[in-house]
């Protein structure tokens, strides 16, 4: 983690939202070896804070790189209905 970012968890805290998730990426659903994502960037003005943490894949937290929890969600939205409508044409 950043030094100098405000805030700070235990590795307690951690464990329990990764529990609370079910060991599942918070974006895809992806069961495996997950990172601690932070939904606003501590180069946006995010915290440390567990309850500015969300456990997501190694390919999620690339992807989201400085985007927030919010704009991932609304680019993966975005894509998945790109991809239901390339579907229903092809059928």
């Amino acid at each position: 983690m950043r030094a100098g970012a405000e805030g700070f968890f235990t590795a307690d805290e951690w464990q329990n939202l990764v529990a609370e998730y079910e060991h599942a990426c918070a974006y895809c659903g992806t069961i495996g070896t997950l990172e601690q994502d932070h939904c606003v960037p501590l180069d946006r003005g995010g915290s440390n804070w567990i309850s500015n943490i969300l456990p997501a894949c190694r390919v999620c937290n690339a992807r989201k790189h400085l985007m927030t929890e919010e704009e991932f969600r609304a680019r993966l939205a975005t894509e998945r209905a790109a991809t239901e409508q390339r579907d229903v044409r092809i059928n």
